[in-house]
């Protein structure tokens, strides 16, 4: 019924309207510009936002959805808005099958035999479809890298492995960004602080839990300092597990500072209440330095 583009736009009326507050069905018909929920071009316009996952229903209300917020409001150049609209682009089960029978290279012609024949396509309806459809592929950038070989998905996996290969020389102080089932985890790409000894896992700026190496992308070498130690870092003589986390600091000539944290929900309030008794053991140490 509607390209990408244009239930974009849509769905930000509909946002301008009630934000994202649920309501009914005939309101977001109205919003869509028509008189009331009788109107079949308005059901159907509100059936495509649903397909391309720019609106949620609950209960027969509907709202945007967070996948419909981020495309709307987040800049052009967020990875997080490309990744969403990639997504919304094949949601809609027959771009889908089109993207994996032909990506971007099949003819009208083509398009349209194998929507009259094989998926018995109204054929007064088609071109819409066709039209729709390749629109709405140019507007995501979609390549051919993103959809499944026609030939098979045993050459889609080789095409896939050569497009992200896990990087087997993950060091601390690399910057990397993390993908997760074909999604980008952070916004900017991240430095990695501290590698276990097994190069399994990796612990990132910004987190205390570890991150799967084998779903992480290097963006950048950087060469740590020479002449510092401040790499946090687990001890060399122990494989770091998934569920501990260990930090190291020089913190004068011949002290050094070592702490352990571990658990399966390591979170920033652990962090704090360490702090916390931290400061208890200073003042100990004061009182016992302190002359009588």
């Amino acid at each position: 019924m509607l390209d990408l583009e244009t239930a974009i736009a849509k769905t930000k009326r509909i946002y301008d309207a009630d934000r994202r507050s649920f309501t009914s069905r005939s309101v977001i018909v109205k919003h869509l510009g028509y008189k009331d929920e009788t109107s079949g071009k308005g059901n159907r316009e509100l059936a495509a936002l649903k397909q391309y996952g720019l609106l949620e229903e609950k209960a027969d209300q509907f709202r945007v959805s967070d996948a419909g917020y981020s495309i709307v409001f987040l800049s052009e150049a967020s990875q997080e808005r490309r990744n969403r609209i990639s997504e919304a682009a094949t949601s809609p089960a027959i771009f889908r099958d089109l993207w994996e029978q032909y990506g971007n290279d099949g003819s009208d012609e083509t398009l349209r035999d194998y929507l009259i024949h094989r998926k018995n396509f109204n054929p007064a309806s088609v071109t819409d479809v066709i039209g729709n459809y390749k629109s709405t592929i140019s507007f995501a950038k979609l390549t051919i890298l993103s959809h499944p070989e026609a030939e098979g998905e045993s050459k889609n996996g080789e095409e896939s492995k050569k497009h992200h290969q896990p990087p087997t020389n993950i060091n601390a102080g690399d910057l990397v960004q993390w993908e997760s089932q074909g999604v980008l985890q952070f916004k900017e790409p991240r430095r990695v602080r501290a590698v276990s000894e097994d190069k399994q896992w990796a612990f990132l700026d910004g987190s205390a839990t570890g991150v799967p190496v084998s779903e992480l992308e290097l963006v950048g070498k950087v060469e740590a300092p020479k002449s510092s130690n401040l790499v946090h870092r687990p001890p060399p003589q122990l494989p770091l597990p998934a569920e501990s986390v260990i930090f190291s600091w020089p913190l004068s000539k011949g002290v050094v500072a070592e702490v352990k944290l571990t658990g399966a929900d390591i979170t920033p309030a652990h962090l704090e209440l360490l702090r916390s008794y931290l400061e208890l053991a200073k003042q100990a140490m004061a009182i016992e330095e302190s002359p009588d």
